[in-house]
Order: C-alpha cells, then sequence, then structure tokens
C-alpha cells in the first residue's frame, strides 16, 4: 500500500511538471511567432519596394489575363469549320 502512495505521488509531481513545462513552451512558442511575424513582416516589405509594389504586379496580371481572354475569344470566333467526314 505504501508502494503505491509513493507511485501515485510521483505522478502527481510528474504533472506537475509537465504542466510548468508546457506552460514555458507555450510561452517561448508565443514569443517566437511575435519575432517570426515582424521578421515575415520586414521581409514583405523588401520584396515589395524591390519588385516594383504590389500595384504593378496586380497590373501586370491583369494584362496577361486580359490577353489570355482576348486569346480565347479570338480563337473561339475564328476557328475553322470541321470537314465533314465523308461517308
Amino acid at each position: 500500500m505504501l508502494l503505491m502512495m509513493k507511485v501515485v505521488e510521483r505522478v502527481e509531481v510528474a504533472k506537475s511538471f509537465a504542466k510548468i513545462a508546457s506552460g514555458i513552451v507555450a510561452g517561448v512558442a508565443a514569443s517566437a511567432a511575435v519575432q517570426l511575424r515582424a521578421a515575415a513582416n520586414a521581409k514583405m516589405v523588401s520584396v515589395v519596394e524591390r519588385e516594383g509594389g504590389l500595384k504593378n504586379r496586380l497590373d501586370r496580371v491583369r494584362k496577361i489575363a486580359k490577353a489570355a481572354t482576348d486569346a480565347a475569344v479570338h480563337v473561339a470566333t475564328h476557328r475553322p469549320a470541321a470537314p465533314e467526314p465523308q461517308a
């Protein structure tokens, strides 16, 4: 019976230690997340400045999409008639 009581006490101590450790890990993870977000935001700012801004990239994508749309319309409206099958 005494052995069981000692085992239960050790299990309780282990649970408490696990709770403390998880709290520490969660705190460190939250701090790391804040630092990573700041670094990612700084990197995005430098990329946007280097590549001419998001507006220029959006305009380029729109031009490509319009060209693809115009090409699809042209192909659909200027398709040669299919040859009739010979019997």
